[in-house]
């Protein structure tokens, strides 16, 4: 099953665990981008950073570090730069994942719409996390689009965790948009994390 394994990378690279990062990389990867001209016109909160690509562009404060190495199969990772500390002395970061997925390849699984994309995911966090418990589950817009919103806590690596997921369709692509963290500090950085993704937009 070629995209549920997309999707279950994808899972796995939410429970980040402190580590170094190369923030001047990623910043090139964002540079070397084309077909940027779609965002032109869009503009941030001062002093925030833009990430654009040619699918995406996203603002974000200087409290968030940005990945878009295509870590785990993701379009970009923004990682809260203080990371929390577990009670056995493991650190993870909060952290915004974006993924995308091609329509076409979803079409082949039977997901032909916005509705049963958010079904299909849905049903994948249920089979792949431990103790999945779904808190809210509802259609909503986002950045003026069409969306679904999740709300979850489950256990990964031992660690109780929080996701909170927006699934948007564009024209070509599938995106899931997902904050993580853990389930104690969650509340910490749900707030920025959502702000954060109000500025999404897609080309």
């Amino acid at each position: 099953m070629k995209i549920k394994n997309v999707l279950l990378i994808g899972f796995s690279s939410f429970f980040m665990l402190a580590c170094s990062s190369s923030p001047e990389e990623h910043a090139k990867k964002n540079e070397d981008d084309t077909g940027m001209a779609w965002a032109e016109g869009i503009t941030c909160p001062e002093n925030w950073e833009q990430f654009v690509n040619e699918f995406i562009s996203i603002c974000f404060p200087k409290e968030w570090e940005s990945d878009a190495s295509g870590l785990m199969g993701s379009e970009l990772v923004l990682k809260f730069v203080i990371s929390d500390t577990l009670p056995d002395g493991r650190e993870i970061h909060p952290n915004l994942n974006i993924m995308k997925q091609p329509v076409y390849e979803l079409v082949e699984l039977g997901v032909n719409n916005l509705d049963e994309f958010a079904e299909f995911n849905k049903k994948q966090l249920l089979n792949f996390l431990e103790d999945c418990e779904i808190q809210s589950f509802e259609h909503v817009q986002l950045s003026e689009t069409d969306s679904y919103h999740i709300v979850l806590r489950a256990t990964q690596m031992e660690t109780l965790m929080y996701f909170d997921m927006y699934m948007v369709k564009s024209k070509k692509y599938y995106f899931s948009i997902t904050f993580t963290a853990s389930a104690a500090h969650a509340d910490e950085n749900l707030d920025s994390a959502r702000e954060i993704i109000k500025t999404l937009r897609f080309s």
